[in-house]
C-alpha cells in the first residue's frame, strides 16, 4: 500500500521485507526509496544542497587540504578563526570528534604546509604541497604552486559556489549489505589506519572513524525537515548484537531524539555521546531460505515491524516476473 508507506515515512519506522528468493523484495524497496527518499535538485534550496554536498565531499578532506579550499572559497585571505568558522572545517571537525584541540591542529597543518621563503614561519620542518603563507597580520593566504597542489580542490569549490544541478537527485538513504564478517567498526565507528599528511612525520596511525549509520545520523541532523533511511541488505545474514551493540535500544522509535524517552549512550571509541535522529528509518531485507525468521534475534524481532513479500507475478518493467512466460501443455501461462 504506497499510501501507508508514504505515511510511515513521515515518523521513524524499523521495518524488515522478507520472503524467499525472487519475490520482489529489491524490487518494492527500490520503488519506496525512489517515491520517499529522494528529492529532485530543483525542489532542493542552495543552503540545503550544500549542507549535503559538505556532509559528504568536504568531509573527507585532509586538514591542510580543508584549509587550501576553505581560502579559496574566501577569496585567498583569512584569519584562522575565519577558516574555523568555514563550513568545510566545522564539518571536518564533527567528523573527527575524537580530536579535542582543532585550532591548534589547524595552526600545524597550515605551518607544515608553508612555503620555504616565507618570513614568517620559522618552523625546520615542511611538509609537501607547500601552499600557505602567513602575512605580518597574523592572516594566511595561498602561495606557491597552490594552484596545481589544490586543482581537485578548487573544482570542489566551484561545484560547492555554483548550487544544485538542475538534472540530478538527492538520494537521503544509505544502503549496506551485512554479512558473517560484518561488525560494529564498518556501522557504528571504529579504528581506522590513515596516512596523516597534516603532521611532521606522515606516518601511518589510527584515526576513529564513523559507521555507515553514524555518518548517515550525522547527514540526517543537517536537514531534520527531511526523512533518511538506513537501508541492510540481507539483514540476517550479520550477527545483529555485534553490529549494532548498544544501539539496539536507540532505533526505537521512542528512544529517538526529541522523543519522551530519548536515550544516549557513550560510544566506546570516541566518547562521544550519541542519539539516533528521529528523521531516521531503518529498512532491511531478509531471505527467509537463508535462516528462518523465528531464529532471528530476539532483540531485533521486537523493534522492528516484518512484511510478508510474496511472488510477484505483475508483468511490468523492473517486475521479478516481467517477461517470463511458461508453457502448462499447450496453454501459454
Amino acid at each position: 500500500d504506497e499510501t501507508a508507506d508514504s505515511d510511515a515515512a513521515r515518523f521513524p519506522i524499523n521495518r524488515i521485507y522478507y520472503g524467499p528468493p525472487g519475490t520482489g523484495k529489491t524490487y518494492e524497496l527500490s520503488k519506496l526509496l525512489k517515491r520517499e527518499y529522494e528529492q529532485a535538485m530543483t525542489s532542493v534550496s542552495k543552503e540545503e544542497w550544500q549542507n549535503q554536498f559538505v556532509g559528504e565531499k568536504a568531509v573527507g578532506l585532509t586538514w591542510w587540504e580543508a584549509a587550501a579550499a576553505a581560502l579559496y572559497q574566501l577569496g585567498g585571505k583569512a584569519s584562522v578563526d575565519t577558516l574555523l568558522n568555514h563550513p568545510f572545517m566545522k564539518a571536518i571537525a564533527v567528523a573527527k570528534s575524537a580530536n579535542k584541540n582543532v585550532r591548534n591542529t589547524v595552526w600545524g597543518a597550515l605551518q607544515y604546509h608553508t612555503i620555504e621563503s616565507s618570513e614568517t614561519v620559522k618552523m625546520s620542518k615542511r611538509m609537501a604541497p607547500a601552499v600557505f603563507d602567513k602575512l605580518p597580520d597574523s592572516s594566511w593566504i595561498l602561495a606557491g604552486d597552490w594552484e596545481d597542489a589544490a586543482a581537485d580542490l578548487k573544482k570542489l569549490v566551484d561545484e560547492y559556489d555554483a548550487g544544485p544541478p538542475s538534472a540530478e537527485y538527492i538520494k537521503r538513504y544509505s544502503f549496506v549489505t551485512f554479512h558473517q564478517s560484518y561488525g560494529y567498526e564498518e556501522f557504528v565507528e571504529g579504528l581506522r589506519p590513515v596516512l596523516d599528511g597534516d603532521t611532521e612525520t606522515g606516518e601511518i596511525h589510527y584515526a576513529i572513524r564513523a559507521g555507515a549509520f553514524k555518518d548517515l545520523c550525522r547527514k540526517a541532523r543537517l536537514a531534520p525537515d527531511q526523512q533518511f533511511a538506513m537501508v541492510i541488505d540481507e539483514i540476517n545474514r550479520g550477527n545483529i548484537s555485534k553490529i549494532f551493540g548498544e544501539l539496539i535500544t536507540l532505533i526505537e522509535a521512542d528512544k529517538r531524539e526529541g522523543a519522551v524517552n530519548a536515550i544516549s549512550v557513550t560510544l566506546p571509541y570516541s566518547g562521544e555521546s550519541f542519539s539516533v535522529p528521529a528523521n531516521i528509518d531503518i529498512i532491511g531485507t531478509m531471505n527467509t531460505a537463508d535462516r528462518s525468521l523465528a531464529l532471528l534475534d530476539t532483540a531485533l524481532r521486537r523493534r522492528f515491524e516484518f512484511v510478508p513479500v510474496m511472488p510477484d507475478a505483475r508483468d511490468e518493467p523492473g517486475a521479478p516476473l516481467a517477461g517470463l512466460r511458461v508453457s502448462m501443455g499447450e496453454q501459454l501461462v
